[in-house]
């Protein structure tokens, strides 16, 4: 492998780990069992994160808060859209023919012009900010069971809290799936 790869590579993953679960998602107390939880991505982000990781942000805080069950009081999308557009170029070749009889010159010139426009290029940082409620008891109506989201998320983006799996690495779960879990019920 050519040291220009791995230098690459070397680079990408320096910066994919500036995309992580601590790095992009914070909490603030708002009343005895009432959070907000923001989260801001990064270009390396997939949308989906933005959902795991105020889901498992909630679940720790309901944790840490002595209870075991929370609520989704209100969500609302913050991601991010931006693009950068490159400068367009040309590129000109001309061919010339003279001919000349005595004093007299005659001649043809033929330019041929090609253009390249820019790019554009896209980029997408997901995020969301949502506020929650935090309960002992299971409540009426929708809620998530902290400790079922830290079972199917904790591993997977903060081992360093909640250990590295007996098993081999985590299946990663979609949000959707658990969603769809907790609307079935």
């Amino acid at each position: 492998m050519k040291l220009s790869s791995l230098l690459l590579v070397g680079v990408a993953l320096w910066f994919s780990g500036c995309a992580s679960y601590s790095d992009t998602t914070t909490s603030q107390q708002l009343s005895s069992d009432m959070y907000r939880i923001s989260m801001r991505g990064s270009t390396y982000n997939e949308s989906s994160d933005a959902q795991d990781f105020t889901l498992l942000k909630a679940a720790e805080i309901t944790i840490d808060a002595g209870d075991r069950y929370f609520s989704i009081i209100n969500s609302q999308d913050q991601t991010r859209t931006s693009s950068y557009t490159t400068n367009g170029s040309s590129e000109s070749h001309t061919t010339a023919n003279a001919s000349m009889f005595g004093n007299y010159i005659t001649g043809t010139a033929n330019t041929t012009t090609s253009y390249t426009p820019g790019q554009t290029h896209f980029y997408i940082k997901p995020g969301a900010d949502v506020l929650i409620q935090t309960y002992v008891d299971k409540p009426d109506g929708n809620s998530f069971d902290a400790q079922e989201v830290i079972k199917y998320l904790g591993q997977l983006y903060n081992p360093e809290r909640w250990g590295e799996p007996a098993d081999g690495p985590v299946k990663r779960v979609t949000t959707k799936a658990m969603l769809g879990k907790l609307f079935s019920n």
